[in-house]
Parts: C-alpha cells; structure tokens; sequence
C-alpha cells in the first residue's frame, strides 16, 4: 500500500509539473489581475468587471450580447437587455439605526420596464447586519419586480445575520432570491461570452485571464484533461491503485492538514515581528492560542486607543479586519462607519467594526502559508489598511 501511494503521488506530481512548464512556456501563468494584486477585491475587481460586462455600452463593444446571456442564464423572463443600464456600488440610502433600510449595493441592473436585478457580491466578505433584509426591502420599493441575487465562490447560503427575522425562514423559497457561484454560474457565462467575443481577440484573452483567476480561487486549476489522465491511471491500477487514493483522502490528507497546519502557526509570530518593524508598528499581540477560536495575531501604534489591525482563527477558517483594543472599549459609530466607507463594507461586530475571511478554504490558507503567499498577502492587507485608514483618530 505505502508503494501504491507513493506512485500515485509521485505520479500526479509529475504531471502537474510538466504542466506548469507548458503553462510557463506559453505565457499562460501570467496573470495580470494577480499581478496587480487585484484578485481579490470585490468592488474594484470582480464587481467592476462584471458591471463592465453587463453594460450594453460597456467598452467591450459587444452591446448587449453578454447581459442577454446572464439574463437567460438565470432565468429572467421579459428583461429588456437591450436598454438595460448598470450601476456598481449603488447607493440605497444612508443605513439607519435598527439597520431596516440603506447600504450599499454591489450591482444594480435596471431595465425600461422597471425590472431590477440586485447582486450582492461576496468574494471572501462576510454578510453585514440585516444586508440582504434591506437590499430585499430596496427592490421592492424602487422596481415593479425585482431579483435579489446572492453571489458567492461557492454558492454559498446567506447568514441569518444578513436576511434579518422576516421573512426568512427559508429565503430560497421566495421567487426573487437566488444563489449562484462564481465556481459555476460566472465561469459557465465567461465561457459563453468568450465564444461570442472570438473574432475581438484582447477581450477575448482578458475574460480568459479572469476566468483562470476564478478557477484560482475556486480550486479549479487542475484541468480536465490532467484530471482525467489521473483517474485513468488509478482505475488502470486496479484495486490497489483504488484502495491508495482512498488512503490518500482518509490517512494522509488530514495528517498533511495538521502539519501544514502547526508549520504555519510556528511561523506566525516570527512573520509578526517581521511585519511590526518593517511598517514602524508596535511589537505584535498574540492571544489565546494561535489556530484556536479567540486566538489571534494584532498589530497597533501608540497613537492608536481604540482599534488595531488583527488576524485571527474562527471554526479553523482566516480572517482579518479591525477589531478594538480591548475588551472593554467601545469603538464610536462614527469611527465605526468611517472604517467601512474606507476600507468598504464587510461584516462588522462589537468587537470587530470590520472583518471578512481571508478565504473560504482553510486548505489555500494552508498552502499560502507554505509557499509564503500568506505572508505577502498580510504585508499587503496592512500597508492597504494603513494608506486608507490615514488621517483617522484610532
């Protein structure tokens, strides 16, 4: 059995390397939405983007071509496409006190036949207090019929935290609610628009950049081909091949888990240090135990009495955001909104007045914090925190 698993492993190793030469080889790897450092971002990546696509008088020159698609993709009937407008970042009035109404929302499609199409897009974002409770409640307000949509990587379920107490029991159940995912319904659409933009070849290769990117963050890099040549040859092995990947999956795979695991916590506080002195902040706080619930990793100045910047652990998952610096201390409301029109909206408690995850696989936190990806990325998070939140009282 130890012979099976290690050819199977040496086997699968093989072949993705001589993929990544031919990826190499043709400029494949290159990416330019990583490049920028751009993956990630919600508003000015994926939203922008979408939006882009979306317009009818995008610069895409397409016309309504893409937005027809998404439109019969979901099922829309009656949507006039054609003189359909878009909006990014719509502004729903300001949020009041029992968070019943206001926000911001993602992206607004419009028709001439007062349709509306509402997405609320989340890439590693948390859901914010009664958020699609009060973008259900702008819909029904502002268009004739209306359709709320809930993308995710995933596909994943809203909170409770996010639909509010009405009327939500089950939301999937309500005719204007949808959940789709990037992992399928975006990169199925892309594929569709692509093959409509294939006599306009720089609109073509740049959905398929952001096509690879969404395969990234889904998980989705192994191909076809490459995937079907692994299988071929685990059912060419027969039984022992067979029972080998089973091992791999119940043995091996959690055994890795933990070892990935406690490497990345040795490394934590060595990289905080590294972090504080390079961006002149205090020496890093570190409480609770690192990996746990309540364990975390904080970084502060002297100037700053009432926030820091934190990373932490919640049900073996990342995050990161602004949290206060201590237990006892109230963040004002004022300071509290400021921090999400800078930083833009994310899930906010008592504690935290902004956070989200940092991705919703543990397994790529895992292997970021392998191959040193974790690292640059919370350089970035807080030099980015630190260039936006400048000029505050924190």
């Amino acid at each position: 059995m130890k012979d099976q698993v290690l050819d199977l492993v040496r086997y699968v190793s093989s072949l993705s390397t001589q993929r990544d030469k031919i990826l190499q080889a043709t400029g494949e790897k290159f990416n330019i939405f990583r490049v920028l450092n751009l993956s990630t971002s919600e508003t000015r990546t994926h939203s922008a983007f979408l939006a882009e696509l979306f317009n009818p008088k995008g610069s895409h020159g397409q016309g309504s071509v893409f937005l027809k698609l998404f439109v019969e993709q979901l099922g829309i009937k009656d949507f006039d496409f054609k003189n359909g407008s878009v909006e990014i970042e719509k502004f729903a009035g300001y949020i009041d006190a029992d968070y019943q109404e206001g926000g911001r929302i993602d992206i607004v499609i419009t028709d001439n036949n007062g349709q509306g199409i509402i997405i609320e897009n989340k890439i590693y974002a948390g859901d914010q207090k009664n958020q699609l409770l009060r973008y259900q409640r702008f819909g029904k307000n502002k268009f004739i019929n209306h359709h709320l949509i809930y993308l995710t990587l995933f596909g994943s379920e809203p909170s409770p935290w996010s639909l509010g107490k009405e009327p939500v029991d089950d939301i999937d159940s309500l005719n204007d609610f949808k959940r789709i995912s990037y992992k399928e319904d975006i990169v199925n659409w892309l594929n569709t628009c692509k093959k409509e933009a294939t006599h306009h070849p720089l609109l073509r290769e740049t959905i398929t950049q952001y096509i690879n990117l969404l395969k990234e963050l889904t998980g989705q890099t192994m191909d076809n081909q490459l995937r079907n040549e692994i299988t071929e040859r685990i059912i060419k092995g027969g039984e022992e091949s067979i029972k080998a990947i089973f091992e791999i999956h119940h043995s091996v795979y959690p055994s890795l888990v933990k070892t990935l695991n406690d490497t990345l916590l040795e490394k934590l506080p060595s990289w905080g240090k590294e972090l504080a002195k390079k961006h002149e902040l205090k020496e890093p706080l570190i409480e609770g135990s690192l990996g746990k619930d309540e364990g975390g990793i904080y970084f502060s100045k002297d100037t700053w009495s009432k926030v820091m910047i934190g990373f932490g652990f919640e049900n073996n998952k990342f995050f990161y955001g602004i949290c206060r610096t201590k237990s006892d201390i109230e963040v004002p409301a004022e300071l509290q909104y400021l921090i999400q029109q800078r930083l833009g909206e994310a899930s906010q408690t008592t504690a935290w007045p902004w956070w989200q995850w940092y991705s919703e696989s543990y397994e790529q936190t895992l292997i970021d914090g392998h191959t040193g990806e974790l690292l640059r990325r919370i350089d970035f998070i807080i030099l980015d925190f630190r260039k936006k939140l400048e000029g505050l009282s924190l």
